[in-house]
């Protein structure tokens, strides 16, 4: 995560380590919510976290204030709502 926030090459995270970091459970509760199998949730996280930490990151720290919590939160809601 820490290469997410840096200013440097994002590297990448497997479908098997948000697996391991989310739980099964967790998994499962997403891609019921999502109509997605577990695979394709993993997969799908796998590819947008880097991402998505890296662009709420763009000066290679974390915000000083919550703006990166509010977005994160919204994105969340779109992410899980049913």
């Amino acid at each position: 995560m820490n290469s997410w926030i840096g200013t440097g090459k994002n590297l990448p995270i497997s479908p098997e380590a948000i697996l391991g970091v989310l739980g099964q459970g967790r998994i499962q509760e997403l891609a019921g919510k999502l109509g997605m199998s577990n695979m394709d949730v993993e997969k799908g996280l796998a590819s947008a976290l880097p991402q998505l930490v890296d662009k709420l990151t763009p000066d290679g720290k974390l915000p000083a204030d919550n703006s990166a919590n509010d977005l994160l939160g919204q994105l969340a809601k779109r992410f899980l709502s049913s």
